[in-house]
Formats: structure tokens, sequence, C-alpha cells
């Protein structure tokens, strides 16, 4: 997927450029600080330690210094809600989990095939077994969790949503929802004694 990125007013900035290097989100704040003049804070602040910054500044791209953010040997992975990604070259391996896909690894060369729509996965085995233990590299080096196969999104986005959003509102709201409740049974209650 390529999604835009519009930079303006960086020091020594070549204009009106197209790139189309792999980015990924996590290069956005070593690009912002590079470009602020802050250094990196290399996996501490202020004495302490903190999560290590992974991506890579942009401005080298932006200045027109370079062509690529990372090289074509480097594998690129990553895992969102299940799903699994890794880029290498021209390559890129996914593997979806349902409703969004069948949890079948699929290839595409996306120099060749930018819209993904050929799976070369049944006529490149090699490239998906190298690209599959890149991935597994990634994942072990992240302490990514595996996702069980039984896993459904969608039910664990309900569950989840119940739990942290619904429940908690409705204990918070507990106390005008017995009002209402009382409310309600005393209007029946009267106008069922006005009756007899």
């Amino acid at each position: 997927m390529r999604v835009p990125l519009i930079g303006s007013g960086l020091s020594g900035q070549v204009g009106g450029q197209v790139s189309n290097s792999l980015t990924r989100v996590n290069d956005l704040v070593p690009t912002l600080l590079e470009a602020a003049g802050i250094p990196a804070h290399n996996g501490t602040y202020r004495e302490r330690k903190v999560e290590p910054m992974d991506g890579r500044s942009l401005v080298p791209i932006l200045q027109g210094k370079s062509a690529r953010v990372y090289g074509p040997e480097e594998a690129v992975g990553y895992e969102l809600s299940g799903c699994q990604v890794v880029f290498k070259g021209p390559f890129k391996l996914v593997r979806n989990i349902p409703p969004l896909g069948d949890r079948k690894w699929r290839l595409y060369d996306l120099e060749k095939d930018p819209g993904e729509s050929f799976d070369l996965a049944d006529k490149l085995p090699d490239v998906v077994q190298a690209l599959k233990k890149d991935y597994e590299n990634y994942a072990n080096a992240n302490r990514v969790l595996p996702i069980p196969d039984d896993f459904d999104l969608q039910s664990a986005a309900l569950r989840y949503a119940m739990h942290h959003y619904l429940l908690p509102k409705l204990k918070s709201a507990l106390p005008a929802i017995v009002m209402v409740l009382m409310l309600i049974v005393g209007v029946f209650a009267f106008r069922r004694r006005r009756k007899q």
C-alpha cells in the first residue's frame, strides 16, 4: 500500500520528488528528530532506560542523498492484530487471519505487481521459506507472541470492547440505572393500585 507523505521546510530538501522507498511508521520519529536537530535517545532518556527506537530517518531521502531507507537484502517485518508481513527486496510475504484472510502465506513481487494481484507462493517456494525465516527472526527479536489458529479477531474485539468500555460505563451509570428502574417499578405499582 502506498501512503503519501508530504514534507516541507527541511534544510536541503529536494523539492518535487517522489520516492517509492519502503518506509514504516516507525521511521517518522527518527525523521522528525533529525529534522529538528534533536539527537535520538538511543535507549535512554534522562538517565533512564526506555524502549529503543527501531525506525530510521527519512531525511537522506528527502534531501536526495539516498534512494532507499532499507537495503535490498534487509528484511523488514511487522505484525498487526495477528496479521504478519515481511518485506525484502522486491518481495512481500504476508499472512492474514480471518476475517481479512485465510491464514495462508502469500508472496508478491511489488516491483512487477504493486497491486498484489498474483500470488507467487507456489511458484517461488524457496523465497517463501527464506522470508518466513526472516519473519521468525523479526518476531523473536521483537517478542511477538504467536496467534492461535482458532483465534477469532471479531470475537476478541467484541470481548475487549465489552470488558474495557461497556462494563465500566455500566458500572459508573449503575446508580442512575437503579434509580430509573425503581422509578419504573414504582410507577407500575402506583398504577396497579389505582386500578384496584
